[in-house]
């Protein structure tokens, strides 16, 4: 299920681009894939004709040797990134760009501690009875979002004005 929303300017109200955001996810998705990694939720943000200029997806759950190995594809294919430590709000995160003549790569790597997250361990019998709730550990990991913008678009769609929303506030 995606959802729809009009990227508005701050200063004009007038109506810059149109953005799909995926309204929910499950580790078992699989929308999109790059460099071996295949992304579990995508987001688009189009034109108002309808082009689409900019793709993200998005990984639950990473492990550093994961990331660490998708970096290094990447770079491999189109040399080392840029990288940066930003946040928004209070999440610290890390940015690696890639700049290339038709388009920038971005990908933000997070950490979470599950400390916003509710988590359960359920135990079924051999018939699938549920025998058992109890609380789950939380785990630290990584979340990771990566972005594809067109290079005529990049400058607008980066411009520090213009809002963001959804998994797009991890790529400035």
């Amino acid at each position: 299920m995606y959802e729809r929303d009009s990227c508005r300017s701050y200063s004009t109200d007038e109506v810059l681009w149109i953005e799909y955001r995926h309204g929910m996810r499950s580790w078992t998705d699989e929308y999109l894939s790059m460099a071996g990694r295949t992304f579990n939720a995508a987001n688009f943000a189009t034109t108002l004709d309808g082009r689409i200029f900019v793709v993200s997806g998005f990984i639950d759950e990473l492990t550093q040797a994961e990331n660490d190995d998708f970096i290094a594809q990447l770079s491999k294919r189109y040399g080392e990134p840029e990288h940066t430590k930003n946040s928004f709000f209070i999440e610290d995160y890390d940015l690696y760009t890639w700049t290339l003549e038709d388009r920038t790569l971005k990908y933000a790597v997070a950490t979470t501690d599950e400390s916003n997250a509710v988590k359960f361990e359920v135990e079924r019998n051999e018939a699938g009875e549920l025998t058992d709730i109890r609380p789950g550990e939380r785990e630290t990991h990584l979340q990771s979002y990566f972005f594809v913008i067109d290079a005529a678009w990049k400058e607008r769609f980066l411009a520090s004005g213009h809002p963001r929303s959804g998994d797009f506030v991890f790529c400035k």
